[in-house]
């Protein structure tokens, strides 16, 4: 629901040529892509060893950013595959501006934030209803509180950003049993998110997939709020990249083979198989397709229920299973950034075992129901739970904590 860029004229960037000639021979051989945006800018630095290498002087580059929503912010540094930039800094200039408002955020995609159901709560206990007007009267609140801005305020924010994005990639972590302990992602995220370089080589597999992790989420969330882009599959596809950055899958496959690429091999959970490798380019396409469609019709109504929209493609996403590793983090990637983008709000999950256990339970659930859904009977449809509609619930109920905890930041 923030307002969508017609032209993305506004990025300039200001790269010397002899640069250029050695961003590409580096994105040649670390496998990153060509295409240069706020997360992308690589330095012409000789080192190779450490995380993140800023230029200094003449040889330090940079991206100019012109959208009337960041005036203070004319020039960034950036440096090398670290993919460094304050991604929570612009994040809250963006949630100051927007919520400011009288309208909410993406106001020409939509005006109101609109229930669309049903959800799906036979296995919990509030009513979606109850949860729906508790959810609107937290926007509010924070509206109001955003509107008279203060720096201690301004700084709360800031850090409350930095600490929910820290529990997106913790939760998603460990979902798939993956990543680092709290404090160790916690430290690394802080600066991933603060755009402070990491200095040191990481030789850890659970410090590598905290790291990159906040970077795709980084990288993600600048395409897609802070740039207001619609999803696309380069953006599904660099983000996996990026997630897979220097780690290796469970199976053996190095990550400059399956990073972004597309597996060629058949998968299924149980008896239940995914898309097969052949179709996934052809099905990746068709799901960019009806995402676009569903946000254009929220255009033509003007209101959209950002949680069925973000859990509906979540779950479209992780069905089709396009990648080797790395599947079930990047669909909640992609689940967050349209949250923030048409809602204002992350939602970490599966931060214990427990909310592992329950968010695992309602994914099992939504495929077991896909395989009875037929996209095609839209009557037959309109009568039934979508496979998705007990996410949409879980993911509401846990969006209204994070709302509460944004607004007692804020007070």
């Amino acid at each position: 629901m923030w307002k969508r860029q017609t032209q993305n004229a506004e990025r300039v960037l200001l790269v010397l040529p002899d640069a250029r000639k050695e961003r590409r021979k580096r994105e040649r051989r670390i496998g990153m892509s060509s295409r240069a945006g706020l997360s992308e800018l690589i330095s012409p630095s000789t080192s190779q060893n450490t995380d993140s290498q800023l230029g200094s002087g003449e040889n330090k580059h940079y991206l100019r950013i012109s959208f009337e929503t960041f005036p203070s912010l004319n020039m960034i540094p950036l440096s090398s595959p670290s993919r460094v930039f304050p991604v929570c800094q612009l994040l809250a200039i963006k949630m100051h501006n927007e919520f400011r408002k009288e309208v909410s955020p993406k106001e020409n995609t939509t005006s109101n934030i609109h229930m669309k159901g049903p959800y799906n709560w036979l296995n919990f206990t509030d009513d979606p209803d109850d949860l729906f007007l508790e959810n609107q009267a937290f926007m509010n609140d924070i509206s109001n509180l955003l509107k008279s801005p203060t720096p201690a305020r301004n700084i709360a924010l800031d850090k409350h950003l930095v600490k929910d994005l820290t529990r997106v990639v913790y939760g998603s972590n460990l979902i798939e049993s993956a990543g680092s302990n709290i404090d160790v992602t916690s430290k690394y995220c802080s600066k991933v998110f603060q755009g402070e370089p990491i200095t040191v080589e990481i030789t850890e597999v659970g410090v590598r997939e905290v790291v990159q992790h906040a970077r795709a989420l980084s990288f993600i969330i600048d395409e897609m709020v802070i740039h207001e882009k619609s999803l696309t599959e380069d953006i599904i596809l660099e983000a996996h990249k990026i997630l897979t950055y220097k780690v290796d899958a469970a199976g053996g496959d190095k990550y400059t083979e399956y990073g972004g690429v597309y597996r060629t091999v058949h998968v299924g959970a149980g008896l239940t198989p995914f898309t097969a490798p052949e179709n996934i380019p052809a099905e990746i396409r068709a799901m960019i397709t009806e995402y676009k469609r569903d946000v254009d019709a929220a255009n033509l109504a003007g209101h959209l229920d950002s949680y069925m929209l973000a859990t509906k493609y979540c779950h479209k996403f992780v069905n089709i299973h396009p990648f080797i590793d790395g599947n079930g983090r990047t669909c909640r990637l992609i689940l967050n950034a349209i949250l923030l983008a048409y809602a204002g709000v992350v939602v970490p999950l599966g931060e214990t075992e427990s909310d592992r256990q329950i968010y695992l339970s309602v994914a099992c659930r939504a495929l077991e129901a896909q395989q009875n859904w037929d996209c095609e009977d839209m009557e037959e449809n309109e009568y039934q739970h979508a496979p998705w509609s007990e996410l949409a619930y879980l993911v509401l109920m846990e969006a209204n904590t994070s709302l509460e905890n944004t607004k007692a930041a804020l007070t």
